[in-house]
């Protein structure tokens, strides 16, 4: 067998150094050796007599003194990686993948291959303590000579990688091939392999990386389908995002099976490929976003659907970090991923591993962390982490890991240590904000607030704020910053009392770098958690008006889309002095619904103008600029919920005033157009928002209603108006104005 071996090792490595792919470097005596005996635990040992050896002769000092010289050792970089290999398989997967003469063969080759071996280890997750992958590349390289073009060793290694690591591991286990057998990575590889030679894929499918190509290869459905896409769907690339429409919307089948059970597609399974099943059958968002994503990947180009609240989309790259959104792509939970479901994470993963140098050298760098760790020297870990995170700041796995060897050794670290990671992560990985602070919330509460002294807590929270204000992707983002941020770094801070006002500074930043969302996300939250007391309403309303006042990089529509925001806030929040403020603030954008003549009730004085109006709900046509208006005889405007939105309940508005009066009558005015969605109204009176008592109804409202309270002995501080109209599709009115008595 020894003889064997012997000359399955040299034809592996003859074969792989003249397959036009650069020279394979040698394998150290002591390594070929052991393969030879196909011995795992020898092979360990001679890696570490090697990297022993030449990390000794790198000169005195710590890891850092000593890096620059062991970088430029050819030898030493091959050997750590090789050493990677073997720690991240597992030794006892390695003697498994070692007791066959082809393994053997195979496993020499790949370790004398610096390109190949650093592209399975350096392109995403890895499949740790198992064979699997290293035996799939192995029968992938036996069944088609791998090495020979060097995009066919990419795919292989893509299709090694992403068949046995989560989450696609779990996903394409269950796919099975039109005959019903399992979905294999054999078959995967040569289908894109073979579809490549036919021109059936975009050019760019050529040139993608080993990391890029993971998420083509790893779309958990049958290649029937994907080769019945490549027949049946011809569009130009940037008419991908429209693929999603070949299929039908609809959720119900002939049957009248919902889509959302186990029967839509059951009278036609097996008859069908998934995408042929789809096209002839529709499908909702979910079937039709993922057909649009599989189209994509059928031409080779990286794709995925996206899981958004209540819907899904998807999304498909066209180049670096150029995502083209589909369906209401391309933000949502990613269905392929490297690090974490969110898109936030797909496209720090694309400009991290895009950088292919310093990606490959941060790995290096955490390669040699952990073999440093795994040898008790935890000072020597930290300083190669520390590298490791210089060269690709952008590394989130290494981040990580850098930071539970911190915390798990906290003691160690001074003040100075732990400002400094806050300090590389916010310089390194600013374009990235969610995953950014993501990764600052796994030190800071725990290590270093409790260091900062009050200015010191204050200056990294505003650098924080400014940071991720100044640093924005634009369009939809599902992340909720204020919640993410606010809650724990107020509490940090010790700031409760004056939550207020660290909330005004925070707003500061967003408005000085202004993003719809953001801002909206703030108002929200200030309105939820800020006034549920006087004080913090004053607070509240007080950095609203500052920050909206000094947001000088606001726009017009974004200081009116924000204004509004802001005034729907002090509704909720019933804060009549903050509606006035804002209200103030907005009235360039404030208009009424036509001009018009008001019918005033006679005797009494209008109580209104200085009150707040709140509504059951709006839609996407309310502007609550206008909102005041309504309260004045120069009238306003307000747009109500649709009806679907309020089934069970007629839709309202509610007055309320300043304080209890005396009511003497009431002036409400319909808008002058499409009057026919509002003619029957019921008007109720409270003294304690709780209580309601019916004060006045209409079945034949048009244009105006003037109601006459003199004598009634009416004392109410808030009036309800009630759409009875039946069938009403919307709730819109131009005036409600409120008379009575001077005095409270």
């Amino acid at each position: 067998m020894r003889d064997s071996l012997r000359a399955l090792l040299a034809g592996a490595l003859l074969f792989a150094a003249t397959a036009g792919r650069p020279a394979t470097e040698p394998l150290a005596p002591a390594l070929s050796a052991a393969l030879r005996r196909a011995d795992a635990a020898g092979c360990r040992r001679a890696l570490d007599t090697l990297l022993d050896t030449a990390e000794s002769l790198a000169g005195t000092g710590g890891f850092e003194a000593r890096w620059p010289a062991l970088r430029q050792s050819r030898g030493y970089t091959l050997a750590l990686a090789q050493a990677e290999l073997l720690r991240v398989t597992g030794e006892d997967a390695v003697g498994r993948l070692l007791s066959t003469p082809d393994g053997v063969a195979f496993l020499a080759a790949l370790l004398a291959d610096r390109d190949w071996l650093e592209s399975y280890l350096a392109s995403g997750p890895v499949p740790e303590n198992t064979p699997d992958g290293l035996a799939t590349l192995r029968d992938l390289w036996l069944a088609d000579r791998t090495p020979a073009l060097p995009l066919h060793r990419r795919l292989a290694t893509a299709v090694a990688l992403t068949f046995h690591t989560e989450p696609m591991r779990r996903r394409l286990l269950g796919v099975t091939e039109r005959d019903r057998t399992p979905l294999t990575p054999l078959a995967r590889y040569t289908f894109f392999k073979n579809s490549q030679r036919a021109g059936l894929l975009r050019p760019s499918f050529d040139s993608l990386a080993v990391w890029e190509l993971r998420w083509v290869v790893g779309a958990p459905v049958e290649n029937e389908a994907l080769a019945w896409l490549q027949r049946n769907v011809n569009l130009p690339v940037d008419r991908f995002d429209g693929a999603c429409w070949i299929p039908r919307y609809r959720g119900v089948n002939d049957f009248g099976n919902t889509i959302q059970g186990p029967l839509f597609y059951a009278p036609s399974r097996g008859l069908h490929n998934w995408a042929e099943d789809v096209a002839k059958h529709g499908g909702v968002c979910g079937s039709l976003s993922t057909f649009g994503a599989f189209n994509a990947i059928a031409r080779g180009l990286p794709a995925m659907p996206k899981g958004q609240p209540g819907h899904c989309a998807y999304a498909f790259r066209v180049a670096p970090g150029e995502w083209v959104p589909a369906f209401g792509g391309p933000d949502g939970g990613a269905a392929y991923h490297f690090w974490k479901d969110t898109f936030s994470s797909v496209w720090l993963a694309d400009a991290a591993f895009s950088d292919d140098a310093r990606m490959r050298e941060s790995q290096r760098l955490a390669w040699a962390a952990r073999r440093a760790h795994a040898r008790g020297d935890a000072a020597g870990a930290r300083a190669a982490y520390r590298l490791a995170t210089a060269a690709q700041p952008l590394n989130w796995a290494v981040w990580l890991e850098r930071l539970d060897a911190c915390l798990a050794d906290r003691v160690a670290l001074a003040k100075p240590e732990w400002q400094g990671l806050a300090d590389e992560l916010l310089t390194g990985m600013a374009k990235h904000p969610a995953p950014l602070c993501e990764l600052l919330a796994q030190f800071d509460e725990k290590a270093l607030w409790p260091l900062l002294d009050p200015a010191e807590r204050r200056a990294l929270f505003l650098r924080t704020h400014e940071t991720v204000a100044a640093n924005h992707r634009p369009g939809w983002t599902p992340w909720n910053m204020p919640e993410a941020l606010l809650p724990r770094q107020l509490k940090a801070l010790g700031a409760e009392a004056e939550a207020g006002a660290f909330f005004g500074a925070a707003l500061s930043a967003y408005c000085r770098h202004p993003h719809e969302y953001f801002l909206g996300q703030m108002i929200d939250w200030g309105s939820k958690n800020l006034t549920r007391t006087p004080a913090g309403r004053d607070a509240f309303f007080a950095a609203l008006t500052a920050a909206l006042t000094d947001g000088q990089s606001l726009d017009d529509k974004l200081r009116r889309t924000t204004l509004n925001s802001a005034i729907r806030a002090t509704e909720e929040a019933r804060s009549l002095d903050g509606f006035h403020l804002l209200s103030e603030a907005a009235a360039a954008y404030a208009s009424a619904e036509g001009a018009l003549l008001l019918e005033v009730p006679e005797g009494g004085t209008l109580v209104s103008a200085d009150g707040l109006l709140y509504l059951s709900g709006h839609d996407g046509w309310d502007q609550p600029a206008s909102h005041r208006g309504v309260l004045r005889e120069s009238g306003g405007f307000f747009h109500g919920q649709p009806a679907e939105q309020a089934r069970d309940k007629p839709a309202w508005a509610v007055v309320q005033l300043r304080a209890p009066r005396r009511l003497t009558g009431l002036a409400i005015a319909n808008r002058l157009s499409n009057q026919q969605r509002c003619t029957a109204l019921r008007v109720y009176s409270s003294t304690d928002e709780r209580t309601w008592l019916p004060l006045a109804e209409t079945d034949t409202f048009k244009q105006q209603w003037r109601v006459d309270l003199r004598g009634k002995n009416v004392r109410a501080q808030w009036i309800k108006v009630e759409n009875a109209t039946p069938g009403s599709d919307a709730f819109h009115l131009r005036n409600i104005c409120v008379y009575g008595e001077d005095a409270p």
